[in-house]
């Protein structure tokens, strides 16, 4: 039915969506005759030629990747997602062993835009096989941080700790994956490292760097690895005997969640675990962790505690959504707690303070694809005040400047062409026009006063 279509007649949106069917049946050669139907003219052509990219990668065909995102980036089109651009580019440049050049990319990639988890994540990965153990480290952390359920950095940080011998850390890191992804043919494999390394039977691979964090689990670790809490005077009431159950409980019965302390599992895992651990039982969350078992008679006994589970689930999701948007995070020079909010995506969409449910102080607010979007001030009483910059998405040059008073438009209100240039200039007075407005020519000279 497609193939009688009149080409010319067929939208890019219709194209698109042929074309996407078609890659995800793997006919990726069709696909991409589709995606190259999209002219460069037309306001869907950077999507196309993304999704062509993908087609490329999905087919191993790096340098082709490689080609098609260095002509649409040359071109400097809009695509709301622009970050995933550098992203490929940059997982392209790594997959043909460049890992300098795939290094650079990402750089040049996050400079654009600085709270794009992905751009954190792909880079971390990068590193990781540079040898660049601290490197990758802070990257899968800055990830979590702009992205709290990023499943994979959980892992890959869990396994770091693990090859170091910091059981702790390895073990919320690897709780917290579970919470996020229970089912999982991964979940299963950490489900089985949380049980080794519980049980004593894990051999590490330690990296051959410098494990200093800010916190000191040194005592915990001894404790663990000595399986202080598999020993029969050690008491846990478990629906389903299992060596990482105890061990979860040992640690967070013996961990505390100190605010003051800036170091990252403190405040990634510490803070949300614990608030778990005291709302609800060890066994509900050893329980929820367990539903990636392959064993017949786990999954019968986790059936029979199913409303438990979902109990669970409904205290687990509450506290999470609390954890993500309220975090002690270093901000404006000052470590302090501050309200997060996110897109659909899961990027950070806006970040500043909170103080009796209104926003005061500075807030940044940002695209999906991480690039600053707008900046200003609210007062004590929760109304904008003083200078509101609104950033262009192409380029990140300003394309509104304007003064605040008491949440009013009060002062000059300036507009600016996409190269920045100045385009219109007025002067408000609670919210109302006063005296002329100019408009300008890309030049600079007055085009029109009003």
């Amino acid at each position: 039915l497609f193939s009688q279509k009149n080409i010319e007649s067929i939208s890019s949106n219709e194209l698109i969506s042929k074309a996407v069917e078609l890659y995800e049946e793997e006919d990726y050669m069709e696909a991409i005759k589709l995606f190259d139907k999209v002219s460069v003219n037309d306001t869907n052509y950077s999507v196309a030629q993304y999704e062509k990219a993908l087609a490329y990668y999905r087919m191993e065909e790096y340098a082709d990747v490689i080609s098609v995102t260095e002509d649409l980036l040359s071109l400097g089109l809009y695509y709301a997602k622009k970050d995933y651009f550098y992203s490929l580019l940059g997982s392209s440049f790594d997959e043909l062993g460049d890992l300098d050049k795939s290094i650079e990319v990402f750089n040049l990639g996050i400079n654009k835009y600085p709270k794009s988890y992905l751009l954190r994540y792909n880079r971390a990965i990068v590193y990781s096989k540079m040898n660049k153990h601290k490197q990758a480290i802070e990257d899968y952390k800055k990830t979590i941080q702009f992205y709290a359920g990023h499943k994979s950095s959980h892992y890959q940080l869990a396994l770091y700790a693990l090859n170091e011998g910091h059981y702790t850390e390895a073990m919320l890191g690897f709780t917290t994956y579970l919470l996020l992804d229970p089912k999982s043919t991964r979940s299963n494999e950490v489900l089985q490292i949380m049980e080794n390394i519980s049980n004593g039977e894990y051999e590490e691979d330690p990296k051959g760097f410098n494990w200093d964090e800010k916190e000191d689990y040194e005592e915990l670790n001894i404790f663990f690895k000595n399986k202080v809490a598999l020993e029969k005077k050690y008491k846990v009431n478990l629906t389903i005997d299992v060596a990482f159950g105890k061990q979860l409980h040992f640690l967070l019965s013996n961990l505390e969640y100190n605010k003051d302390n800036e170091g990252f599992w403190n405040q990634t895992y510490v803070s949300y675990l614990k608030e778990i651990f005291n709302d609800s039982k060890i066994d509900d969350l050893t329980l929820y962790c367990l539903q990636s078992s392959g064993s017949s008679k786990t999954q019968s006994k986790l059936k029979s505690k199913k409303s438990k589970i979902e109990d669970f689930i409904s205290v687990a999701k509450e506290k999470w959504g609390n954890y993500v948007n309220y975090k002690y995070v270093d901000f404006e020079g000052e470590f302090q707690k501050v309200y997060i909010g996110y897109s659909n995506n899961g990027a950070i969409s806006s970040m500043g303070l909170v103080e009796n449910d209104k926003a005061v102080g500075k807030w940044y607010y940002y695209y999906p694809n991480g690039a600053l979007k707008m900046e200003g001030v609210f007062s004590d009483e929760g109304k904008r005040n003083g200078h509101w910059i609104v950033y262009n998405e192409i380029n990140g040059n300003i394309s509104n400047d304007i003064i605040f008073k008491d949440g009013d438009r009060n002062g000059e209100a300036l507009s600016y062409f996409e190269s920045g240039d100045l385009y219109k200039r007025m002067t408000n007075r609670e919210n109302e026009l006063q005296d002329i407005l100019y408009i300008y020519f890309q030049s600079g000279d007055v085009k029109e006063k009003m």
